[in-house]
């Protein structure tokens, strides 16, 4: 998202208990990313030290101007100058969040300046949860995925970007589905779960109800209207007791597919005009690969079968062990569409305390759609 905050430059640490109120946080620039800065600003010192008063030892006194070998002095040393005065303004930068009686409060300071305002609870929209993925410098976000850092970052989100405050920052991929369910019914706002692209509110008293009750207490639309299957899907009824919903579209589109034989290509073209063996192999085993992969795709087909009991996702997937998940129904919280997938148009997510699982990666928007909607009737009506 073009709003996500830089969290990597964020510390967010607790006073005392966060179970209940009043909740009292710190907030404040990372102290390692400040101190970095200001170890940084004193080598350039050195440098621009070194420029000035030894420029032999540095091959500068060849070039017989004193004014260049000063400017490039003085340049080193605003430079340096910067990064020392950025790193001191974040060392004495910070934010007290106070949050009690209905009231926000927030005390903040900086080298300059500090300033005291509060906001009725009321103003805010909900205890916000989003993954925030930090790609390495260079990286185009999916061939360097093992390397990218996820950060849990849940804040507590207004209308105004300038009164949402961090609540919880960790360096985990793993879920944070706890620490935003308690913030959110201990503050007794909404909870707001915005990693899939779109927002799923929930109410602070329903964050750890089931499909079901949600459903028994009118709460979401359980309602089915038994349309048929889109493309790429069919369904099967075994009596009232099982739905087996079977999946036939492909995990990745089409495109997804064209690129990494436009890849494999690229290097059987350079072996036929290089005349290298190496680059032949290597093509032709890359389009092999893609060729073999993209049929076993469409032969290995995914399920979905839900029962009195559970939700089992079944996926035998090509090239590695297959994934048989079964869920209990009472544990499924929400079924949800994810459209933030690499190389597919989305997946259905199904969301519990103990995991996320996920399934229908190739489906179109309106086939994803069409299988949570029977999901969700299926589980709320068991």
């Amino acid at each position: 998202m073009a709003n996500d905050p830089d969290v990597r430059l964020l510390d967010v640490r607790p006073r005392g208990d966060i179970t209940s109120l009043p909740l009292e946080l710190d907030i404040s620039p990372s102290k390692t990313q400040a101190l970095s800065r200001i170890l940084l600003g004193a080598v350039f010192i050195v440098v621009a030290g070194a420029i000035h008063f030894g420029e032999d030892s540095f091959g500068l006194g060849a070039v017989g101007n004193s004014f260049l070998i000063l400017a490039i002095a003085a340049g080193t040393f605003v430079v340096a100058a910067l990064q020392m005065a950025r790193g001191l303004v974040s060392l004495s930068s910070g934010r007290h969040l106070t949050i009690s009686d209905g009231v926000v409060r927030v005390r903040s300071k900086s080298l300059f300046r500090s300033e005291d305002w509060s906001e009725p609870l009321s103003g805010y929209q909900g205890v916000r949860w989003r993954e925030i993925v930090v790609h390495p410098k260079g990286s185009s976000g999916t061939s360097d995925r093992r390397r990218s850092k996820y950060y849990q970052y849940i804040d507590l989100a207004h209308e105004d970007r300038a009164k949402s405050l961090p609540l919880h920052v960790t360096l985990v991929k793993d879920s944070a589905r706890g620490t935003w369910e308690g913030l959110a019914r201990l503050i007794g706002v909404p909870a707001i779960d915005i990693r899939g692209g779109e927002a799923h509110v929930r109410a602070a008293e329903d964050v750890d109800k089931s499909l079901g009750q949600l459903a028994a207490e009118g709460k979401i639309s359980a309602e089915w209207s038994d349309e048929d299957a889109p493309d790429g899907v069919s369904v099967a009824y075994e009596g009232a007791d099982q739905i087996t919903v079977t999946i036939h579209a492909r995990r990745y589109s089409i495109w997804a597919y064209a690129a990494a034989a436009a890849f494999g290509l690229v290097f059987l073209l350079i072996g036929i005009f290089d005349f290298s063996i190496v680059m032949l192999l290597i093509g032709a085993a890359g389009l092999y690969g893609v060729r073999t992969y993209h049929r076993l795709d469409g032969e290995k087909h995914r399920q979905v079968v839900v029962t009195r009991d559970n939700v089992q996702l079944l996926d035998p997937k090509p090239w590695s062990d297959p994934i048989n998940n079964v869920i209990p129904l009472a544990r499924i919280e929400s079924a949800r569409v994810n459209t933030r997938v690499q190389l597919a148009p989305g997946e259905l997510r199904l969301d519990t305390d103990d995991g996320e699982y996920s399934t229908g990666t190739g489906l179109s928007a309106e086939g994803l759609e069409w299988l949570r909607k029977l999901v969700v009737a299926a589980v709320a009506t068991a």
